[in-house]
This record gives C-alpha cells, sequence and structure tokens, in this order.
C-alpha cells in the first residue's frame, strides 16, 4: 500500500470525525455550555 493512500484515508477519517463532532456539537450546544457553566460555579465555589 502506498503511504499517500494511508495519509488521504486518515485524512479522510480526520474530516469526517471533525463533521461528526460538529453535528454532535451543534445538536447539543446548550447542553455543553450548561455543562461548561456549571462545572464553573462549581469550581468557583470550592475555592
Amino acid at each position: 500500500m502506498d503511504t499517500n493512500v494511508i495519509v488521504q484515508r486518515a485524512l479522510d477519517l480526520m474530516s469526517s470525525k471533525r463533521q461528526a463532532s460538529r453535528k454532535y456539537y451543534e445538536k447539543n450546544k446548550d447542553i455543553i455550555l450548561i455543562k461548561k457553566r456549571v462545572k464553573y460555579y462549581e469550581n468557583r465555589s470550592k475555592q
């Protein structure tokens, strides 16, 4: 197998993963933001 083919496959995989995670992020943006906010406030209250 040619190394260029392997590199191309890896790039395709990465880009499809990135698109999938972007779709997931778009779908769950509000949930993720809330979780981040909760974590932020939890950390602040510990100090």
